[in-house]
């Protein structure tokens, strides 16, 4: 698995978790954001997620996206992986979360990748998750593309996640995107699976200076205040002041579905990819794994 000495993490762990409240008080006594929690087992989402990333970059290349309010609570559970952290002075989307990260890489890491990911997904197999990376690194490193998005093949027609469509076969497994559709209607939904669309994972895997371009060329407001700020005499006064003037910034509906030439790969079939978005995936899901959360 050939990954580059200068590959950056970016975790993504800011979300409120508002939808799994209940679920959460039941297992913490507080309603505590998913991400932090344990459910009963171990380690919490996002311990989970950095150990899964652990093995892919070196100690202090792992950035986490989080909250101000939230900042204590992950930088107890980041300690012992070594991560960094990167608080939001206030939640303005994924979009905005992810291009403030990858602005940081771009002045610490000239010419580095990064790799998105969500703190609250979760996966059947590392080794398979590693695999894929691994396959996508090659193809980014090598400069055919930019960026590369990761789909999995749908078991059934999901309304409440994202899709990818997949377009024309280009290289090493990869196809061009021919679209995204976020949380169809039911048949919209049905329809997509039908043709044989993909859920969007929401990892993404580019270099920080193509990841910045994408923004630039979709939301270039967005992109010249952040990177001006990033720039400053005072960055974290400025970025303050960013954030308290800019409105909220999705990534899959403002920037990805806005994107000309994009490229997306699919995960090994046993990586077992899942989004534990609801109070239903995540019952669901620990029932059916608990072996993965309980080391």
């Amino acid at each position: 698995m050939p990954i580059p000495a200068d590959l950056n993490v970016i975790v993504l762990a800011g979300g409120a978790g508002r939808r799994l409240q209940d679920v959460s008080r039941r297992f913490e006594g507080r309603p505590l954001p998913k991400q932090f929690c344990r459910y009963g087992r171990a380690r919490s989402l996002l311990e989970r997620t950095l150990e899964r990333v652990e093995p892919l970059t070196a100690k202090g290349s792992v950035g986490i996206v989080t909250q101000q309010s939230q900042a204590r609570l992950a930088r107890e559970q980041a300690a012992p992986y070594g991560a960094q952290l990167l608080a939001q002075p206030c939640d303005r989307g994924t979009g905005t979360a992810i291009l403030w990260a990858a602005l940081r890489v771009a002045r610490t890491t000239p010419g580095g990748c990064v790799l998105v990911v969500p703190s609250d997904h979760a996966f059947a197999s590392d080794e398979a998750f590693h695999q894929g990376v691994g396959s996508a690194v090659r193809t980014v490193t090598r400069g055919d593309f930019g960026a590369v998005l990761f789909g999995a093949v749908p078991d059934s027609p999901r309304a409440d996640y994202g899709w990818i469509v997949p377009g024309q076969p280009v290289t090493d497994g990869l196809r061009t995107v021919e679209g995204f559709v976020e949380k169809p209607s039911t048949e919209m939904a049905a329809d997509l699976f039908a043709s044989g669309a993909w859920w969007n994972t929401m990892v993404v895997l580019a270099r920080a200076d193509a990841l910045i371009r994408l923004f630039a060329d979709v939301r270039p407001f967005l992109a010249a205040l952040l990177e001006t700020a990033e720039t400053s005499y005072d960055p974290e006064r400025e970025i303050q002041a960013v954030f308290r003037s800019v409105s909220a910034c999705d990534f899959s509906r403002d920037i990805l579905s806005e994107a000309l030439d994009l490229v997306c790969c699919r995960w090994p079939t046993d990586a077992g990819w899942c989004d534990l978005g609801t109070p239903e995936r995540l019952q669901a899901w620990l029932d059916g794994n608990t072996i993965n959360l309980s080391a």
